[in-house]
């Protein structure tokens, strides 16, 4: 008899996965960003992010208070970005990384239409080159 989990585990698997990826294009953050300064850290939320067919996807961003360079650690969620799961490390990392957490289409503050897998691909290669973009980002990213 097969075990009826699998499909489902594997596709949990991936999820978390995709979730975890960097991808999108560049653009400059808008007007309406919230800025908070906590200690050495620098965070700023819902900056906004034009993928290649217009659809603007949201990202809380924590930094270090410097203005060097830095490698990003890119994630991305339907899970929401601003959860304690996801949040709580990113002050930790802050200090040495930039630290983006991004509200995939369709979910929670990012527009459009949600659709598991369909637009991943796409999506995540527009938020990498926006990253590598980014006046505090080194060019690095994971």
């Amino acid at each position: 008899m097969k075990n009826s989990r699998t499909p489902l585990l594997s596709a949990l698997a991936i999820g978390f996965a995709l979730a975890s990826i960097s991808l999108s294009s560049p653009q400059t953050e808008a007007q309406g960003t919230s800025l908070e300064a906590h200690a050495d850290i620098l965070i700023q939320h819902d900056v906004p992010m034009k993928t290649r067919d217009g659809v603007t996807l949201y990202a809380d961003i924590y930094r270090p208070k410097s203005s060097d360079k830095f490698p990003v650690i890119l994630m991305r969620t339907p899970y929401d970005k601003s959860v304690n799961w996801a949040v709580s490390p990113s002050t930790k990392w802050s200090a040495r990384y930039v630290v983006i957490i991004q509200d995939v289409r369709g979910r929670y503050t990012s527009e459009g239409e949600w659709y598991p897998f369909r637009h991943e691909q796409a999506d995540g290669f527009d938020t990498v080159e926006w990253v590598a973009a980014l006046p505090y980002s080194n060019g690095k990213s994971a």
